[in-house]
């Protein structure tokens, strides 16, 4: 369940203000910092305590959405770089900027081929609701869209790398929340580089919006990534627990992950009845997966799994931890990528190429 963006930025701070209350942080003077902290430490002072910095990065929600402000300065400042290196090539060649752009931008992108629209269409149709006549013209100037902005940041990137360019925005350490992955189900190898753990909820409809940009980042990836899946099934929905313990039944023969997919791919089932149709679809032993739903002998996994998230600031779903940083919500491909990239570079790894042309993302 995505909360509305205004509606999670008040719960946060009013969070933040309920946590920062049970603080031992005296303040003698209740509008002034607190003598000796760093310029800036003190960020709001309730009934004599202070709020720092430090208060609010225990708050998940807090933590990724400082680092989507550095994101979006990060967008800010290397637009202006380009719009500026633009200006400097126009005014060198004695051209206007929209000029410059038509020769070396939209001038040189090809446009895209039938073949090119089919074959995107063929890849993706699972995923987009109308027919192609009806999808090709938007595929066609998708396509076109991402080969311009392809070729522009190419072509500013030949620009910049002649000039010199300094940005002082200095990069936070990205914020990590200390995540056990539990003894919970996860595809790829233990010792991969990058771990995500996700919290989710099997009647959750974001959580299956976020199913394809998931997929997408596991193949992108390969062993590279290690993905644990950790139930929290919300209180609103009343098929999820019994949905959560229906995987970890289907896990003992051998087929959680089967078990997962369909039922993300039937939530409108997640009834007993559906529950025990998906079952017999991914092949299990119908005696020994009834007598294991009915037992409820794995109503405690998920119950330890609801408090750990809890314990977390999770609260709502689907919530994804890599390596500690919080990625909150069914975000496009691109977000995951960018922390992902971010983790092995930090390790010296390679990172693996993008696809030319790209899926469409969860929204």
């Amino acid at each position: 369940m995505k909360m509305n963006r205004m509606a999670t930025a008040a719960v946060m701070l009013l969070s933040c203000a309920v946590v920062a209350g049970a603080q031992d942080k005296k303040v003698k003077d209740k509008d002034q910092p607190v003598a000796g902290a760093a310029a800036g430490e003190t960020l709001a002072v309730l009934d004599g305590v202070a709020i720092t910095e430090a208060d609010l990065m225990k708050q998940p929600r807090y933590a990724d959405m400082r680092q989507q402000v550095y994101k979006f300065q990060m967008q800010a400042i290397d637009e202006a770089i380009a719009q500026r290196l633009l200006e400097k090539e126009a005014a060198a060649r004695g051209v206007k900027v929209e000029d410059l752009v038509q020769s070396e931008v939209q001038g040189k992108v090809k446009e895209p081929t039938d073949a090119d629209i089919q074959a995107f269409y063929d890849t993706n149709k699972s995923r987009i609701p109308v027919s192609f006549e009806e999808a090709k013209g938007r595929i066609r100037d998708m396509i076109r869209d991402q080969r311009q902005t392809e070729r522009r940041t190419a072509f500013v990137d030949s620009l910049r790398a002649k000039s010199s360019v300094k940005v002082m925005l200095e990069k936070p350490e990205p914020p990590r929340v200390a995540v056990s992955v539990d003894d919970d189900p996860s595809r790829g190898p233990a010792n991969a580089p990058v771990t995500i753990v996700e919290f989710s909820d099997y009647q959750c409809p974001y959580c299956s919006r976020a199913e394809p940009a998931v997929n997408e980042i596991l193949k992108r990836y390969g062993n590279s990534i290690r993905l644990v899946f950790r139930d929290y099934p919300l209180p609103i929905h009343p098929n999820a627990p019994r949905s959560a313990e229906a995987a970890s039944c289907a896990g003992e023969q051998g087929k959680y992950w089967e078990m997962h997919d369909v039922l993300f791919a039937h939530q409108d089932e997640l009834d007993d009845p559906g529950l025990k149709k998906r079952a017999a679809e991914v092949g299990l032993d119908a005696a020994k997966f009834n007598e294991c739903l009915a037992s409820g002998k794995f109503t405690a996994e998920w119950k330890k799994d609801s408090a750990d998230a809890e314990k977390y600031g999770v609260n709502s779903t689907p919530a994804f931890y890599i390596n500690g940083r919080p990625v909150i919500g069914a975000r496009p491909v691109e977000d995951f990528e960018q922390v992902i990239d971010e983790e092995l570079q930090k390790a010296g790894l390679p990172v693996p190429p993008k696809a030319a042309v790209a899926a469409p993302t969860a929204q």
